[in-house]
């Protein structure tokens, strides 16, 4: 099975700062993701940077972790949350895993 993480960084694209609090940064992804899929995991994390103008950074990010969602589903919510959060990118890893719900 699959496991997809994306790191959605705290920063507006044009002015690298926080314009937004991370509070409502999560529920703004929570609500994208439900848009899409039944369910993730969000917690806050801090990250590193470097812009296409390579101007680097280090920011609080937003952490969300998927399991089983297609890559058109995962695409959506990447071009969905990257268009609200003004970003310039979300990184996004893929990883097979065994998990199950108990």
């Amino acid at each position: 099975m699959e496991k997809t993480t994306l790191y959605i960084g705290g920063n507006d694209q044009h002015t690298k700062t926080q314009l937004v609090d991370m509070e409502t940064q999560r529920n703004t992804i929570a609500n994208i993701c439900f848009d899409y899929v039944d369910g993730a995991t969000i917690y806050t994390g801090n990250g590193l940077y470097k812009h296409n103008d390579g101007q680097k950074i280090n920011e609080q990010c937003t952490i969300v972790v998927l399991y089983n969602v297609e890559i058109a589903t995962v695409k959506q919510i990447v071009e969905t949350a990257k268009s609200i959060l003004n970003q310039e990118s979300i990184a996004v890893e893929f990883a097979q895993c065994n998990f199950n719900f108990m």
